[in-house]
């Protein structure tokens, strides 16, 4: 079960896009100091485990966290609401044609 969530990218850019994530999911979201290279530092450190059969405990290590940004514990339950009404609305378009 997944207790928090790492965000990179250039959403993670974005505290409000983060906030809104971290409600969604209902889970903390850290930012790491260097988010925005996450990706193709993950995909080079993949790349060093197959070919030179490193230990993945050795080269996977986690990145310094720069920030965790909390759910909106007020907001989960308005959220929740709205998606289930899309959730209702999307079934109803589905029968029209």
């Amino acid at each position: 079960m997944l207790t928090r969530v790492l965000a990179i990218g250039g959403g993670a850019q974005s505290d409000i896009w983060v906030d809104l994530v971290a409600t969604l999911l209902n889970l903390p979201v850290d930012l790491p100091e260097n988010g925005e290279f996450g990706a193709a530092l993950g995909a080079a450190r993949l790349a060093i485990c197959g070919v030179t059969q490193a230990d993945p405990h050795a080269v996977m290590t986690p990145p310094r966290i720069r920030k965790t940004i909390q759910l909106r514990r007020d907001l989960v339950a308005a959220y929740d609401a709205a998606y289930q009404q899309y959730r209702a609305s999307y079934a109803a378009q589905k029968t029209i044609k």
